[in-house]
Formats: structure tokens, sequence, C-alpha cells
């Protein structure tokens, strides 16, 4: 695994030993980082690992966890389920099945607003979900 952007006072190549999800994530214990003063240091750090790299058992953490989920709208309220995350080239498309028909959504900020074992929660701008 790689942080990116590098920081100098921590080794930038790091191995995960532990990981538990939380409400709002992963907590990631890597091996060259040793207490919080190193865990300052990456705060903000994009982790870049390579798909052969995470275990072949876990769960998905990513978009594709949120495929069944239930899309929730701040101002129009329940959608209908994620069917499908499409990964484009600058950003994941939630695929929405609202009443039959299939809705594309962003999944950016700050239109996704959180994700949690239930739901995705979104901020759609006017119109969007009338294209």
């Amino acid at each position: 695994m790689v942080l990116v952007p590098p920081r100098f006072e921590v080794d930038r190549f790091q191995e995960v030993v532990s990981a538990v999800s939380s409400g709002d994530g992963q907590r990631v214990r890597f091996s060259g980082i040793a207490d919080l003063g190193d865990a300052s240091i990456v705060v903000g750090a994009r982790v870049l690992a390579s798909e052969r790299d995470l275990p072949e058992d876990g769960e998905p953490q990513g978009p594709e966890a949120w495929v069944g989920l239930t899309a929730v709208d701040e101002t129009w309220g329940e959608l209908g389920t994620v069917r499908a995350v499409e990964e484009g080239p600058s950003q994941a498309l939630l695929v929405i099945d609202r009443d039959g028909r299939e809705v594309l959504v962003p999944a950016v900020a700050p239109i996704l607003v959180s994700v949690d074992e239930a739901a995705v929660h979104l901020a759609c701008p006017a119109g969007l979900l009338d294209l």
C-alpha cells in the first residue's frame, strides 16, 4: 500500500496490520505508524492499493458495497434501490432503480453525502433526477 501524497516523516510504503469497520469508514493500522503522532502526519493522505493485495475473503468496502442499499435524497426522500455502480474515468455513477426507471447519479461530493449500513444519502441538485 502506498500513501499519497508522500509524507517524508513516515515511509510512504506501508503494510496494513489491521482494519476495523467503523460508522464512517475504516480504521486502519499500518506497520510503520506506531503512535498518534505518526498517524497525525498522514491525516488526509490517500491509500493506494492493488486489488491483488486485498484479502480475498474481505467484504466489499468501496462503492460496490452500496449495491442493494436504498438511495435517499435530502429533498426528495427515498429514490429507490442502488442496482449497480458504474466506474467512469473521472467518477463513479450510482445506477438507481426509481420506480422502474434507471437514474444515474454521480457518486461525488457534494451529491454523495454519506453511506451507512442501510442507505446511500444524497443531496441531488435540482433537475438531476429529471434527466
